[in-house]
C-alpha cells in the first residue's frame, strides 16, 4: 500500500516541504499533536461538521478507517444514480482524500469541503479583497479544495465536478433554541466524534451554514506557480517525495519560528531529534552551539527579519544599529521598535536583567485613581449558537472576577459572578452583574488584555439588538460605555 498523500499532508506540505519528512515519526516529536487549543478549535469544527450533514436527506457515511475498506464502500455507493456520501474516500496513484460531503447526480458530483471559519452572508465574494485578489486567509482552505478536486477528478475523469465550500454564516441568527446541545461529542484516545441527539428536522437551523462555489478561486490559485512546478506537478512532487520518504531540502525564514518539529531540553535529552535543528543545521552548517545564540526569532514583530535571514545575518551580534527603524510617538513610554532596541542591546550582550521604562510608566501611572479594579471575564464564541437569535460566534460572558488594590497596597477580592443556568443566556445578567460590582467608587479599571472591552462592546450590540426591552437596557447601556471604548458610535 502507498505512503499517501492526504489532504491534510498536502497542506503541511504547502506550508513547508520539508516538514513531510517528519510528520507522523515518532522520533520527531510534533508540538501540535498536545496542543489543547488546537483540539478545542477542531472539537468546535467537528459540531459544525455534524451540523452539515443535517442539511442532507439520507446522506450515506463511510465509516471505515482503513484506505481500502474506505475506498471500497465508496465505491459501492458511487454506483447508484443519486447518493450524498460523507466521509467519501477517493484515491489515485499516491493521493487520498476524505470528502466531508460529496453529491452524486447522474454524470454530476458536487465536492462540499465543510468548515468552521465564518463569512458574512451579506458579502457577494467573502473570498476576494478590495482589490480584487484572493484573501490570504481563504488561501489554504481553497488550496485544500483545490487537492480533492484534482484527486477526485484524476479518480473519477468521465464525471463533471464542481467545488463548494460551506462556511458559518456570521449574518444569520439561530432559529432554534439550544442548538449546541443537540450535539454531542465523544473523545477517545485517538479520535474525537460528533453525533446529532436531536429527534426531527425541526430541530436544525437551516440557515447559518451557507454553500458557495468556489471553483473560480481554485482556477485562479492553480493557474499560480508552486515551487517552479505548475498544481499538479507539485502535488505529484509532494506525494512521491513523501511516499519515497525523501527529505526536500528546507527554505529556512521566518516561518520557522512557529516550527511544530522543535524538542524541548529534556526531549533532546531524551533522545528525541529536533526537525527545527536538522533544518538550520543542513542549510546554514550550524553546530548546536550556534542555537544557544540569540537570534532575529527574539525580537518580537522585527519586521526585516525575513530579510535578515536571507543574508545570513540571523544572530543578533551580527546586527547593527542601521538594522533597526527607531520610531517614536506622542504615547507614554517607548515605542515598540524603541524597545526591540533596547531588547537587542542587552541580548546580544549576553544581558539577562529586566528592563522597565521608569519614566514612561511613571507618566501613566500618574494618571490612575485608586482604588485600581483588575477585572477578567471568562467567555466563549460557539460557532453554533447555544440560543434563538443569537448569530454564530457572539459572544457569551458567563464568568468574571473582580480584585481591588488600594493605595495602601492591600488588595482584597470583591466581586464576582458564574452562571450556574445551563442553558441560559447570560450577557446581561452578567453585565447588571459587573456593575453592581464596580459601582462602588470612580476608580481606574484595569484588564489583562483588549479581550474584556470587546465582549463589553459585544454585549451593548446584543443589547441594542434585542435586549431593548429589559428594564434597565438605557441603565446598562450607559455603564457598558463609561468602563470601555467603544468600537461604533454610539
Amino acid at each position: 500500500m502507498p505512503r499517501y498523500l492526504t489532504k491534510s499532508r498536502f497542506i503541511l506540505g504547502n506550508s513547508c516541504p520539508t516538514k513531510l519528512f517528519y510528520t507522523n515519526k515518532p522520533q520527531y516529536p510534533n508540538a501540535n499533536h498536545e496542543d489543547d487549543l488546537l483540539k478545542s478549535l477542531a472539537e468546535g469544527g467537528i459540531v459544525v461538521g455534524e451540523l452539515a450533514k443535517q442539511y442532507f436527506q439520507n446522506g450515506q457515511t463511510v465509516r471505515s478507517l482503513e484506505y481500502n475498506a474506505a475506498i471500497q464502500e465508496t465505491n459501492e455507493l458511487l454506483q447508484r444514480d443519486s447518493v450524498v456520501i460523507f466521509e467519501a474516500a477517493v484515491a489515485y496513484k499516491n493521493l487520498f482524500c476524505r470528502i466531508d460531503v460529496l453529491v452524486k447526480k447522474g454524470n454530476e458530483l458536487q465536492l462540499i469541503e465543510v468548515k468552521a471559519k465564518s463569512i458574512d452572508g451579506d458579502d457577494e465574494d467573502p473570498f476576494r479583497s478590495a482589490r480584487g485578489g484572493i484573501r490570504s486567509e481563504w488561501r489554504e482552505y481553497l488550496l485544500d479544495i483545490a487537492f480533492q478536486r484534482y484527486v477526485l477528478q484524476q479518480a473519477l475523469p468521465d464525471f463533471q465536478v464542481t467545488s463548494w465550500l460551506m462556511c458559518v454564516d456570521k449574518s444569520q441568527a439561530c432559529t432554534v433554541n439550544g442548538l449546541h446541545q443537540l450535539f454531542q461529542v465523544q473523545r477517545n484516545e485517538s479520535r474525537t466524534s460528533c453525533t446529532f441527539v436531536g429527534d426531527n428536522e425541526d430541530g436544525i437551523c437551516h440557515a447559518i451554514l451557507k454553500k458557495k462555489m468556489v471553483d473560480e478561486y481554485i482556477d485562479e490559485l492553480c493557474r499560480d506557480t508552486f515551487e517552479d512546478r505548475d498544481f499538479a506537478t507539485y502535488v505529484h512532487w509532494l506525494a512521491d517525495s513523501y511516499e519515497n520518504d525523501t527529505k526536500i531540502r528546507a527554505e529556512i525564514g521566518t516561518h520557522c519560528k512557529s516550527c511544530e518539529f522543535r524538542c524541548t531540553p529534556k526531549q533532546r535529552d531524551e533522545g528525541y531529534q529536533d526537525g527545527f535543528r536538522e533544518c538550520w543545521k543542513e542549510v546554514l552548517g550550524w553546530s548546536d552551539a550556534d542555537f544557544e545564540r540569540p537570534t532575529v526569532f527574539d525580537l518580537y514583530n522585527f519586521r526585516p527579519a525575513q530579510d535578515l535571514i536571507d543574508i545570513r545575518r540571523i544572530a543578533l551580534e551580527d546586527l547593527t544599529e542601521n538594522d533597526f527603524d527607531i520610531d517614536t510617538d506622542d504615547k507614554p513610554g517607548l515605542h515598540p521598535k524603541e524597545m526591540q532596541f533596547v531588547r537587542w542591546n542587552s541580548l546580544k550582550s549576553g544581558g539577562s536583567e529586566t528592563f522597565l521604562d521608569t519614566a514612561g510608566l511613571r507618566q501613566v501611572m500618574s494618571k490612575w485613581k485608586y482604588p485600581l479594579h483588575f477585572i477578567d471575564f471568562e467567555t466563549s464564541a460557539p460557532s453554533v449558537p447555544l440560543h434563538r437569535g443569537l448569530k454564530p460566534y457572539q459572544s457569551l460572558a458567563f464568568q468574571f472576577s473582580h480584585h481591588t488594590l488600594h493605595e495602601d497596597g492591600s488588595i482584597c477580592h470583591v466581586g464576582e459572578y458564574l452562571n450556574l443556568n445551563p442553558g441560559a443566556f447570560p450577557n446581561f445578567v452578567f453585565l447588571r452583574n459587573l456593575m453592581a460590582s464596580l459601582s462602588g467608587d470612580d476608580g481606574t479599571i484595569f484588564r489583562y488584555a483588549a479581550h474584556e472591552n470587546t465582549i463589553i462592546n459585544h454585549i451593548v450590540e446584543q443589547l441594542d439588538s434585542f435586549g431593548n426591552q429589559e428594564p434597565d437596557y438605557q441603565e446598562l447601556r450607559d455603564f457598558a460605555f463609561s468602563i470601555s471604548s467603544p468600537t461604533e458610535a454610539k
